[in-house]
């Protein structure tokens, strides 16, 4: 049995998810700030920590990576196609904040559609959902019906584009295959409220722009 906990972290209000399993072992998806909160929290509930999933690499996704990666040394798992942006400012978004970004990409470990993540007791399956950046990627909780989406799909909106590396038509083909999952999901994304892919089938205007355009 697995636990979620919500962090809103940082300015923008990035939503990093800590996920734990009944050993009091768990994981960070995408710990975008303030990493003295994530420890301060990590230290309350008595969690090991044991990985850290990224879904792509915007600033606001994993500021708080290199200090929590000094206090605990464990794999930090991103997609393959967002390795380059780890030292990229321009397409780590660090030149939005004035500021140089770079994460050692020694430090990584890539993954890839249909990769499983399996630590902490916890089972990950990596979908590959590019759009608002390459290399953008969905992790489905296995056991759980729960996708964390980070900036691929929100609460009636998508992640923006316009962004290096973003593409809107790669957008749409990926909420056509989102919206063709069987059965629904919960779905915790990136920024905003949880939602659920049933509803964003019925109510969000560019997934079903996508369904209709497929």
């Amino acid at each position: 049995m697995s636990d979620i906990t919500t962090i809103s972290v940082g300015a923008l209000g990035t939503n990093c998810y800590l996920i734990t399993d009944d050993e009091g072992t768990g994981v960070l998806i995408d710990p975008g700030a303030e990493p003295k909160k994530l420890e301060s929290i990590l230290n309350r509930k008595q969690v090991a920590l044991r990985a850290i999933l990224l879904t792509h690499i915007h600033f606001d996704h994993l500021m708080a990576v290199p200090a929590l990666l000094e206090k605990h040394p464990v794999p930090l798992y991103i997609p393959a196609l967002e390795l380059p942006g780890l030292s990229d400012s321009q397409r780590n978004g660090g030149y939005l904040i004035r500021r140089e970004i770079s994460i050692p990409a020694e430090t990584a470990v890539p993954v890839e559609e249909g990769t499983r993540v399996t630590t902490a007791g916890l089972s990950f399956t990596v979908w590959h959902t590019p759009g608002h950046t390459a290399g953008s990627s969905c992790y489905l909780l296995e056991g759980a019906d729960t996708l964390f989406s980070g900036d691929t799909l929100f609460y009636e909106e998508v992640g923006r584009t316009d962004l290096p590396t973003g593409s809107y038509p790669q957008m749409l083909e990926t909420l056509r295959r989102l919206a063709a999952w069987p059965g629904d999901l919960r779905v915790l994304p990136g920024h905003d409220q949880e939602t659920t892919l049933e509803h964003e089938r019925r109510h969000n205007p560019y997934m079903r722009e996508a369904v209709k355009g497929g």
